[in-house]
């Protein structure tokens, strides 16, 4: 991840100051944010048809659109402070005094941050958007549009049926990077984990929706219990997986001695915690039962 931010998102994003307020939203969503979410699917081993809101969660990452209104603003608020006999603020200072793309990125750009576009553009502007302002109002829009794009994944992931056991185990989780993705050094188990959480595995739960079978229909086939086969009943109760399943818990009980007496939610959520060490634990059972669930699917 750290390599594709140095060596391929600058080249995402370069001289987006000047074209970031002529392109679209719609336009942005069908080209630049399609490659961005594709490449990070791909950092992540997962499917093509994994949930955006969960690998942008995941990688702690959020739609270039953030970072592109961030940059045309910073860039705005450097033209202000070039000497108005300059040709470049007076090119800015003539596109702000008719109807064109550019003044209407700006004016949503200032109306979102309650920030006074008129007294930008005048001669009171030292006075109150002063460059000793700058880095406050950058602060200030990083804050709110990181926030408001979390809350924007968020509401996804609630909304999304396919991400129902991502939001339990995410539940109350800082936004962010998630360290099990460093610390599980084996490319095939990380994947396995990562296709887990994200609902990109081989469960009926999932490959059911592929031929529109209802949701009561999707029963294990592992067991006879007759319950719906998702990532709570194989990784809780199959049968069919007991064994592995005790000698993991064994392992967790060894960290947590109180694990077993949590109630189904805060198993789940300590399963796929990021710290004590419970990522090389719990990496080694998901790959056992995933590499069933496939060899399943493939037969």
């Amino acid at each position: 991840m750290r390599l594709f931010d140095t060596l391929v998102t600058p080249i995402l994003l370069y001289n987006c100051e000047c074209w970031g307020p002529y392109v679209s939203d719609s336009i942005l969503e069908r080209t630049l944010e399609v490659f961005y979410r594709k490449q990070l699917k791909r950092i992540l081993l997962v499917g093509e048809k994994a949930p955006n809101a969960a690998v942008y969660l995941e990688l702690g990452k959020l739609p270039l659109k953030k970072e592109i209104r961030l940059r045309v603003l910073k860039f705005v608020l450097g033209i202000r402070v070039i000497p108005e006999k300059q040709i470049c603020f007076q090119v800015f200072k003539h596109m702000m005094s008719f109807e064109n793309q550019l003044k209407d990125f700006v004016e949503e750009v200032f109306n979102d941050l309650q920030l006074n576009l008129h007294v930008y553009m005048s001669d009171f502007y030292e006075e109150t958007y002063g460059e000793a302002q700058h880095k406050a109002i950058l602060h200030k829009a990083n804050e709110k549009w990181t926030f408001d794009f979390q809350e924007q994944l968020m509401k996804q992931v609630q909304e999304n049926v396919k991400l129902k056991f991502y939001s339990k185990i995410s539940e109350n989780k800082p936004f962010g990077f998630k360290l099990y993705l460093d610390r599980v050094k084996n490319r095939n188990r990380r994947s396995y984990v990562t296709r887990m959480r994200c609902g990109s595995h081989r469960l009926n739960v999932e490959i059911g929706r592929w031929t529109n079978i209802q949701q009561l229909s999707r029963k294990c086939r592992f067991c006879d219990s007759g319950l719906l086969e998702d990532e709570e009943h194989v990784i809780l109760d199959c049968n069919a997986f007991k064994n592995e399943r005790q000698q993991f818990f064994q392992e967790i009980c060894s960290i947590m001695p109180n694990f077993q007496k949590t109630n189904r939610d805060e198993k789940l959520r300590l399963i796929f915690m990021d710290e004590l060490g419970i990522p090389m634990i719990t990496q080694k059972f998901i790959a056992e039962i995933s590499m069933r669930i496939n060899e399943k699917y493939v037969s």
